[in-house]
């Protein structure tokens, strides 16, 4: 699930300013759209969107990483455990 990258030091972004980053990539210009013009060219609600790669908060259980509402992990014997996080 999500982007398959060994860490997120691998990811371009990670640690860095736009400026160096646009310079990195030769552009002109950069920006980023914010979390509610994505949710709102969606169609959707924040709440209703998985953010993880954006947040660093996932909406699942995911071991390592935090979550961004109460996960229920389901149980095969029928009795559901809540997530350790």
């Amino acid at each position: 699930m999500g982007i398959d990258m060994a860490s997120r030091d691998e990811l371009i972004a990670a640690g860095r300013s736009v400026e160096d980053i646009r310079d990195d990539i030769e552009a002109d210009t950069l920006s980023y759209l914010s979390i509610d013009a994505i949710a709102a060219a969606l169609g959707e609600s924040r709440a209703d969107l998985c953010l993880g790669c954006v947040t660093g908060e996932y909406p699942y259980d995911i071991e390592g990483e935090a979550t961004d509402r109460d996960v229920v992990r389901p149980d095969i014997t029928g009795n559901p455990t809540p997530a350790d996080d």
